[in-house]
């Protein structure tokens, strides 16, 4: 059975960093009846947190059927660690979980670059190649695309993209050629079996926001669409603080704007569908994001979502599960805001449906099985 060994900066129980880590384990669990699944991953959730004790670092733990996962000390996250580990585990594929990880993504392709690993080495971006995320800290990620163009470190190896988005973003950047990089979507969380029914009443309407707190998730945009509109809202925020003073001026913003506003700090995943259950719509308009697990596990819990145009989700008004808007289009969003909250219980209803379905459609149209198995071979 071959060997895929997983570089990734957080892996669970870690869940604060979100969407990456719920990556790499959807990744694993599709894998792990065709493949023997090692990740190598820190010993810190996204902010620091411990995650695990002293006495089980450094050394490979059984974590399901076939996954084994090694977490890290800050001391064993170096050249010398990764070479050794490297050369006794001898995989056939080697898969790098970030775009811009010194430790987790340069280090082991510097290694790559030096040594001349044996393996098929796939890169992952995760969208940090989109131009909403790279907006951010803008000089600091082209000085390190440079270094690594510069030094060769994305030569002869493989890439793999969400969308189509991603590839284009990812041959921009690195200047890839095209049948270098693979594009697979991202493998989704479970599918609910059922809705679950809650009350829906014309003139109310609950929010639910599951994301970093961060400028690029753009949560105080929200806000303040949620505060024109001035009706009887409710919005729920939930997911790890980013950025402490744009939390602290969203949170003076929310208290400003809305009476039912809560800020419920980061939930395990386990949890947010429970969330996502209890309220009528989600929503993100993000800068950008490549998959937005969130997003997709609205629709898998049978509710509507309300995102920017900057994701592989679109055209949701026509398909009758939400509405995806340009974030130039203020009037818009406030239009989608007052439509749900006029919704009764059937057209409700009718929207909770139609976006199960969808998620359940996607999952059967994707084939991703097949995919994964030809970007491992």
């Amino acid at each position: 059975m071959n060997k895929i060994l997983i570089f990734s900066d957080w892996f669970s129980p870690a869940y604060k960093a979100g969407g990456p880590i719920r990556s790499v384990e959807n990744l694993a669990y599709l894998l792990r009846e065709s493949y023997q699944i090692f990740i190598l991953c820190s010993d810190q959730d996204e902010d620091g947190t411990k995650i695990i004790g002293s006495n089980e670092l450094n050394v490979w733990k059984d974590y399901d059927s076939n996954i084994k996962v090694q977490y890290l000390s800050h001391s064993k996250q170096t050249l010398s660690y990764y070479k050794k580990i490297l050369f006794e585990l001898d995989a056939e594929f080697i898969y790098l979980n970030s775009a811009f990880s010194l430790r987790f993504s340069i280090l082991p392709l510097f290694l790559n670059k030096v040594y001349q690993i044996k393996g098929k080495l796939i890169l992952a971006p995760r969208g940090m190649l989109h131009e909403g995320a790279m907006k951010y800290k803008k000089l600091k990620k082209q000085v390190f695309l440079l270094f690594g163009r510069i030094m060769g470190l994305y030569n002869k190896i493989y890439f793999h993209a969400t969308d189509s988005q991603e590839q284009i973003d990812i041959n921009k950047r690195l200047s890839v050629e095209q049948s270098k990089v693979s594009i697979i979507g991202n493998v989704p969380s479970n599918i609910a079996s059922s809705i679950r029914n809650i009350s829906k009443n014309s003139g109310e309407l609950k929010v639910v926001y599951v994301s970093r707190v961060s400028p690029k998730k753009n949560l105080d945009f929200l806000i303040k669409i949620l505060k024109e509109v001035n009706l009887k809202i409710s919005l729920s925020i939930i997911g790890p603080i980013e950025d402490q003073e744009y939390y602290l001026g969203c949170k003076a913003l929310a208290t400003d704007s809305l009476d039912n506003i809560s800020f419920l700090g980061a939930v395990k995943p386990e949890s947010i569908r429970g969330h996502l259950e209890a309220v009528h719509l989600y929503a993100l308009p993000t800068f950008g994001e490549n998959f937005g697990h969130a997003i997709f596990e609205a629709f898998a819990s049978g509710r509507p979502v309300l995102i920017s145009d900057q994701t592989p989700w679109r055209q949701l008004e026509s398909k009758g599960i939400g509405y995806d808007i340009p974030l130039d289009n203020k009037a818009a969003y406030i239009s989608a805001i007052k439509k749900f909250i006029d919704m009764d219980q059937a057209e409700f209803n009718s929207y909770c449906k139609r976006s199960l379905d969808y998620a359940r459609s996607y999952v059967e149209d994707q084939e991703f099985e097949e995919k994964y198995t030809k970007l491992f071979s």
